[in-house]
């Protein structure tokens, strides 16, 4: 496969599950499905270099798959209920540097529209470019691009945000510079009436948006994960300012195949000790002492934004660094640890919770490589 003929994909989501109208993307115009319609249309750009339909790996979608092999149209399948990462392993397959984002429900889409967004990325060299935010376009004409480096997993993680309204804006501000991965860690009211308000545009983000019990669930498949805090803590990951952190981000993004999380605090309280203590760094961003508390989707913005104006500066040689443990693993690696500790009596002569927190913060802290993450595991199996 060359590559280089790849340089500019779309990618059109498409599914026959709709709630609100079902298999819509198989209804037809004349003789010729919606689907059909907006490949055809897309033909007609000038800068797309191939098309792929990303859809669903389920049973539900035999009508669609079955249309799509007939017609000789190049698809992809991936996970149904998480649209960015279905997005990402198509876009994996192909190295584009460019990605447009189209959705199916969008067959008269204007190639024109299309190219001119195109060129607006590229010749600008900008991360993100949409007609959709703001609106400045009729619905139907939606269209957004962007780099790969973008597309690569940067995931927004809220922690027991106790206001609807909030998720809401956070999900306008991520969409505002690009990001669609949003991870609700135990979310008092959601989905809710006001977070829809408050999302002005950026619904899809919602729709979205996984619900989980726990921290832990929200930070699988990561590598590296930073915390947000404008408080001052003894025991907490290294802690770097909120433009400092991103070039440590940004090296993660290019050189590690693990995703990146940026997490964030209930309103009122903020991390707490536990939720800081899974993290590989802290930041923040800094405020008038007098008052340096922001409200919560202002910060998701800042730190957003900060992450696309650093995105892509770091040379591609990182792509050949060694690959660092993801989340899950070093969790199994500490949880390992802290079980031959407690056998062998070492953490009762040194009290437990202090020695547990402190390994933990030590081993975050080393960016542990895989190999010798397995290593190290290798070796506790040998004396457990």
């Amino acid at each position: 496969m060359d590559m280089k003929k790849n340089k500019i994909i779309a990618i059109i989501q498409a599914r026959q599950t709709s709630k609100r109208f079902p298999n819509k993307v198989l209804k037809k115009i004349g003789k010729n499905t919606l689907i059909e319609i907006l490949i055809k249309r897309l033909k007609l750009s000038k800068k797309i270099n191939k098309t792929i339909i990303a859809i669903p790996n389920n049973k539900n979608q035999k009508n669609l798959k079955s249309l799509l092999k007939r017609k000789k149209i190049e698809f992809f399948e991936g996970n149904e209920n998480n649209v960015l990462d279905r997005y990402y392993k198509a876009a994996v397959k192909y190295q584009p540097k460019y990605v447009v984002r189209i959705t199916a429900d969008c067959p008269l889409i204007e190639y024109q529209i299309v190219d001119k967004i195109i060129n607006i990325c590229t010749k600008k060299k900008l991360d993100y470019v949409s007609n959709t935010q703001p609106p400045t376009f009729p619905d139907g004409l939606d269209v957004s691009v962007f780099t790969f480096n973008a597309l690569k997993k940067v995931r927004i993680v809220l922690c027991n945000t106790s206001h609807p309204g909030n998720i809401g804006s956070v999900a306008r501000a991520m969409k505002n510079m690009g990001l669609i991965d949003l991870y609700l860690v135990n979310p008092k009211d959601f989905p809710s009436e006001q977070s829809l308000a408050k999302a002005a545009g950026a619904s899809d983000i919602l729709d979205n948006a996984k619900v989980v019990k726990n921290i832990d669930e929200a930070l699988v498949g990561t590598t590296f994960c930073v915390g947000t805090t404008c408080r001052h803590r003894v025991l907490t990951p290294e802690k770097l300012p909120c433009k400092d952190v991103m070039n440590k981000i940004n090296e993660e993004l290019l050189g590690q195949e693990g995703g990146v999380a940026l997490i964030f605090g209930n309103e009122r309280n903020g991390l707490t000790a536990n939720e800081m203590g899974k993290c590989n760094a802290m930041s923040w961003v800094p405020c008038s002492p007098m008052y340096p508390s922001l409200n919560l989707s202002h910060a998701v913005q800042i730190f957003c934004y900060e992450l696309f104006q650093t995105v892509n500066t770091v040379d591609e040689s990182f792509s050949q660094i060694n690959q660092h443990g993801r989340y899950e693993d070093l969790e199994y690696f500490l949880t390992t640890l802290e079980t031959v500790m407690i056998k062998s009596g070492y953490t009762k002569r040194r009290g437990e919770g202090r020695v547990k927190e402190r390994m933990q913060r030590l081993f975050r802290r080393a960016r542990i490589e895989k190999e010798e993450l397995d290593i190290l595991l290798g070796f506790l199996k040998t004396v457990r």
